[in-house]
């Protein structure tokens, strides 16, 4: 009754005033008024909730959405010397701890206006149209509001670039399913779900909704060019480079963004010069030349430029070069000049005028940034390749502290810093050994020279090392003063520590690029330092490990004899200079501080040689095992067999040798190195063992034939075929019984005894491992199932499910508990009006962490469109869990438990794989972490839940 009064108001106002304005905002007042609910469908309500999504909601959002895009675009730095990104938000992790970032706003309104005009009734059928394929065509659509899908667009896009890439794929996903009739949206949705699924890391995903995309077919160009662009990124995230170019070319085409097109124009210069096209590279970066672009990405362009320039004459790219490198303001690009001269002269090549400008680029860096990595990575590959292992080590180091773990050097670069980092501990000690017993053989005279040489040089660093920090210091002074004046005009803000995307409040040791970095910046001030008193003396003796590295002899210098030939002397001749505790020094500038050192003394003299005896074995375990180096290996066995020929390691240093000359074939070789450990050692296992003629046979197919027998007795292990795992582990310890699996097959050996129910075995051949195998993988499960039977499980009746059982719920969390009496005197909180979450808990590699995160996503996106639900995945051990949140009471996770039980929901396949489904508050959960076990809180959960 009201709407009628109002309309009639209305036609009234209309023909009073018989202004067309007025009576066009009369109508509109009217249809407002009769179109304001989302439950009609009609040609009123259609246009009013159109009219609004679009200039009321969405437009906000939206605003929002370009400046949060914007400040993401111009905040990004690209990385010129490594391949480029497709798009800034790239670089944003593929897993985040939390959900959300600067497009929440945008996001908030994209809900929004779904929520408050979606139309989903069906409109009242036209009798008249019933025949019309296009009327029927619209009638089967599921949304009505013919603007939403903009909003709904929205919402995926701020997750995309917020970096939530699951939820993104969650939303595109639902806008394609709910537009599949409108191709135009639909396949606009799917081509974003495939870029977000290609940023998580799901290739083939993508790749499936790639293809269906192209056998629907384009419905325009505008689409057309983003299937390509988003073609490009997906085989570039790959790495498949070749793949990339006939897409990117096509997105370059179409990209209308000045500096995103020049971006790509740079990327597709890589592309060819990886494929080693220096023609099409060196095109493509002269395009880039030709437009208006920042000068760090013109500065980069002609460096590739210089990289590609094809010819073998170097003369014209090494004098561009220079020229750039002594232009004032390419001062903070020198490292990336260097690096480019560097490479100039490796392709002529001459590895020595390469590494010279290298390591200037190391020198020159003023950012320390990748460019600086850039020229430590390959520095570090030149000196191993010569094993020049010391000097390598440093640059490992250094460049792994900026690498990121994405990087496909990291993980080469991550293993020879750490095997480098124990090699040089070790070969610093005695290197220093060497050095003062060399010492100790010469004159008081020569000692002194030698001494003052150190000191001097001590000096000449502290005093260059002092200049360099007044120039750093004025420059950071020049540079705030800047940054200052810059920022008079703008509001004051907090300046932070950076942080990666995702760890905004992360305590520093937790961060582990800033502790990379820390420690870089340690290990360049300090070098390698063990974790001990006085700390900053390198084993009291570091600044004569090298000494003789570039030393003259007494007869070659001319420095000036001292008085310490007039020092007094001890009754064996012995200067008391190296002997007198009282005269101990602690100033590297006094010669006292080195001489001191000097083993002097037949007592002093066996500990030097205790250090070298140790040294030299682990050195050479090192070059053997870990850098598989056999020259340096045999060469270091060598000198401690003739230096140290009745060391108590004799036995396993010649049978190293003997393996490393059968490892390279050499059976001359590895025969004389048998006959000397028969002769030598001819009562030991070892030697008995050599006298089978088919010893040598049994070690070669020990390395053949160990992994395919290891994955037949644990086929045998799963199926309960106990014959066949004993009879290969008695196979085992007879003719491999140095095989690095032995351990495992111990492990798989003892386990059957418990699909047998000897439980007596069981814990006879558990400890058995323990003490013969203390460093093995398997000995810490080991340890960890005999603490549960000390604390009383027993074997099922039914085999080992009790025990795998006991595996899941009874580890500890919380990481090494070191109290397990405090552990079990916590409480357990009744509470049940306070936030919950949900674990799923199983196994590590049970499960697809993946496939189950994708599922559970999914199935939340589907059943809940407003309560979003967050994910967060952990690991305990061998214990991993997702965990769903937050829940705001235990009635509500108990509703949603319910839901995922139900047909339809992914519990029960869960829970057929062997997954645990708990509900558990916040509060239990933080005293679960304190050392309780999964067990124990079950037990209390159904306790709580079946108490009236």
């Amino acid at each position: 009754m009201l709407k009628r009064e109002f309309i009639r108001l209305g036609v009234m106002l209309c023909m009073v005033l018989r202004g067309v304005l007025c009576m066009v905002l009369c109508v509109v007042l009217c249809m407002v008024l009769c179109g304001c609910s989302s439950s009609k469908n009609t040609a009123g309500t259609r246009w009013y909730h159109a009219f609004n999504t679009r200039y009321n909601v969405y437009f906000n959002g939206v605003m929002a959405y370009d400046e949060a895009l914007k400040q993401q675009t111009e905040s990004h730095q690209d990385n010129y010397s490594d391949i480029l990104l497709m798009y800034p938000v790239d670089a944003l992790p593929r897993e985040k701890a939390t959900q959300g970032g600067a497009f929440d706003r945008a996001i908030e309104k994209g809900v929004k206006a779904a929520k408050q005009h979606s139309i989903r009734t069906k409109p009242k059928a036209d009798p008249n149209r019933r025949s019309d394929p296009a009327y029927k065509a619209w009638r089967s659509r599921l949304e009505f509001n013919a603007f939403l899908f903009n909003a709904w667009m929205l919402v995926g896009k701020g997750q995309f670039h917020n970096g939530d890439f699951m939820l993104a794929g969650g939303t595109f996903a639902y806008i394609a399913r709910i537009y599949e009739s409108q191709p135009e949206i639909g396949i606009d949705a799917l081509i974003w779900q495939a870029r977000s699924y290609t940023n998580l890391g799901w290739f083939y995903e993508a790749e499936d909704i790639l293809l269906r995309v192209k056998r629907e077919g384009i419905p325009n160009k505008q689409l057309e060019h983003w299937y390509a662009a988003t073609y490009a990124d997906f085989w570039l995230q790959q790495k498949q480079y070749a793949d990339v170019i006939p897409y990117l070319q096509k997105a370059i085409d179409a990209e209308k963004n000045n500096l995103q097109r020049n971006r790509e124009r740079y990327l597709l210069g890589q592309l060819y010069a990886k494929e080693r096209n220096k023609a099409l590279a060196y095109k493509a970066f002269s395009e880039i030349q030709m437009s208006k672009v920042p000068y760090s990405l013109q500065f980069s362009t002609k460096i590739r430029q210089s990289e590609v320039m094809e010819g073998n004459d170097t003369t014209h790219i090494t004098k561009q070069l220079r020229k750039m490198a002594k232009d004032s303001k390419n001062k903070d690009y020198l490292d990336q000049i260097y690096y480019a001269l560097g490479n100039v002269y490796m392709a002529v090549p001459d590895t020595a005028n390469a590494i010279a400008h290298y390591e200037l680029g190391v020198e020159k860096s003023t950012q320390n940034g990748f460019d600086k990595t850039l020229n430590q990575l390959i520095l570090g590959d030149l000196y191993f390749q010569q094993r020049n292992y010391t000097k390598a080590h440093p640059h490992y180091t250094g460049a792994l502290a900026q690498l990121a773990k994405t990087h496909e050097a990291y993980p080469r670069v991550e293993k020879r810093a750490e095997i480098l980092g124990e090699l040089v501990v070790v070969a610093e000690a005695v290197n220093l050994q060497d050095s003062l017993q060399r010492l100790a053989k010469m004159t008081d005279s020569e000692r002194l020279k030698v001494v003052n040489k150190l000191i001097d040089e001590l000096k000449q660093k502290e005093k260059e090392e002092e200049l360099a920090a007044q120039r750093e210091a004025y420059n950071n002074t020049l540079d705030e003063t800047r940054s200052q004046l810059k920022q008079l005009d703008k509001p004051v803000a907090a300046v932070v520590a950076p942080t990666k995307p995702g760890e905004e409040n992360l305590f520093y040791f937790y961060n582990t690029q800033a502790v990379a970095l820390g420690k870089a910046a340690f290990q360049q001030k300090w070098g390698n330092r063990k974790l001990e008193d006085n700390w900053r003396r390198r084993n009291k003796t570091a600044p004569m490990s090298n000494m003789f590295a570039e030393e003259k002899t007494a007869e070659d210098t001319d420095l000036p004899e001292d008085s310490i030939a007039d020092l007094p002397t001890d009754s064996l001749g012995n200067s008391l200079a190296a002997s007198k505790p009282d005269s101990l020094s602690t100033d590297p500038h006094d010669p006292q501080f080195y001489l001191q050192q000097i083993p002097m003394t037949e007592e002093a003299i066996a500990a030097s040689n205790l250090i070298l005896k140790d040294g030299l074995y682990n050195m050479a375990v090192i070059y053997k095992n870990k850098l598989e180096d056999s020259f340096l290996a045999v060469e270091t066995f060598n000198r401690l067999n003739t230096q140290f020929p009745e060391h108590e390691k004799k036995l396993d240093a010649y049978y190293n040798v003997y393996l490393i000359h059968l490892r390279n074939n050499n059976k001359e070789l590895a025969d004389r190195q048998k006959q000397l450990i028969r002769e030598e050692f001819p009562e030991s296992a070892l030697a008995q063992a050599m006298a089978d003629p088919g010893y040598e046979y049994n070690l070669k197919m020990m390395y053949v034939l160990q992994d395919s027998l290891y994955e037949a007795t644990y086929e045998a292990y799963l199926e309960g075929d106990i014959a066949e795992i004993h009879q290969n582990y008695e196979t085992v310890q007879a003719k491999y019984p140095q095989s690095d699996l032995m351990p495992k097959f111990a492990f798989l050996n003892a386990l059957s005894y418990v699909q047998t129910h000897d439980g007596d075995t069981f814990k006879a051949l558990l400890q058995e491992i323990i003490a013969k195998y203390p460093r093995a993988d398997v000995t810490e499960l080991a340890q960890e199932m005999m603490k549960r039977f000390l604390a009383g499980l027993t074997l099922s009746s039914s085999g080992d499910n009790q025990l795998a059982r006991g595996g899941l719920l009874g580890s500890r969390w919380g990481g090494a508990v070191q109290d397990v009496s405090a552990a079990e005197a916590l409480q357990f909180s009744e509470a049940v009006d306070v936030p919950h979450l949900l674990m799923i808990v199983y196994s590590k590699g049970s499960l697809d962490d993946n496939l189950l995160l994708y599922t559970v996503a999914s199935f939340n996106f589907g059943n809940f469109t407003v309560n979003d639900f967050d994910l967060e995945q952990t690991s305990e051990g061998e214990v991993n869990t997702l965990q769903i949140k937050t829940f705001v009471n235990l009635e509500v996770v108990q509703e949603y438990e319910q839901m995922i039980h139900e047909e339809e929901g992914y519990a029960a396949e869960l829970e057929r794989l062997g997954a645990i489904i708990v509900p558990i508050s916040e509060a239990n959960y933080n005293i679960l972490e304190q050392g309780k076990t999964l067990e124990e809180y079950l037990q209390f959960y159904k306790t709580l839940t079946t108490s009236p």
